[in-house]
């Protein structure tokens, strides 16, 4: 995309996928991904996957 930029090729910038890690008492908290505000605005279905260890 830079190098794109850079030689006069105009090209829109999609936006990145958020990632969050928080560690909290020992536990690990982790996502990936589009926001759910943003998947809803879209019109996009969601999917939640919950992972405990």
């Amino acid at each position: 995309m830079a190098a794109d930029n850079v030689f006069g090729r105009r090209v829109r910038y999609p936006g990145t996928l958020g990632t969050a890690v928080v560690k909290v008492f020992g536990k690990t908290a982790a996502n990936t991904g589009a926001t759910e505000k943003r998947l809803k605005a879209f019109g996009n279905g969601i999917q939640r996957h919950c992972l405990i260890f």
